[in-house]
């Protein structure tokens, strides 16, 4: 019988040796787990910051467009503005134009109206003088 006995207490150890092999094979196992879980944890922060960061960067970018938009929108209105001042302007010359074109006519009407007045049709030689400053004055 005490073969029997030493057989069972061999294969008791044996099982008691592999019990414990495998323990520590869990144990490591389970290490390694806990340190995927910890890689899995950080990549996942990792991620959530990236994904805030590109919603906080697509905001920032859409409000620089809508400020580029209406920036645009300012630099059309002055370039109109622009156009319709000039419009103006030369509608205002063309006035003057014509306004100073007549007014050159009637100086003109006025000069050919005193050369062609009789001296004596003045009355006194005072008369005459008048005429005389009057074209000086209009020439």
């Amino acid at each position: 019988g005490g073969y029997v006995l030493s057989n069972y207490l061999t294969v008791g150890h044996h099982i008691a040796v592999t019990t414990e092999s495998m323990q520590t094979q869990l144990d490591s196992a389970m290490g390694e787990v806990k340190s995927i879980q910890q890689q899995f944890q950080a990549a996942t922060e990792s991620h959530q910051q990236c994904r805030v960061q590109t919603a906080n960067l697509q905001s920032e970018l859409e409000s620089k467009l809508a400020a580029k938009e209406a920036m645009m929108g300012t630099c059309d209105a002055a370039a109109s503005d622009v156009d319709g001042v000039r419009r103006e302007l030369a509608r205002v010359k063309a006035d003057m134009s014509s306004i100073v074109s007549t007014q050159q006519t009637e100086i003109n009407r006025l000069k050919a109206e005193i050369k062609t007045r009789p001296a004596s049709s003045s009355g006194s030689g005072g008369g005459g003088g008048g005429n005389s400053e009057l074209e000086t004055e209009l020439a």
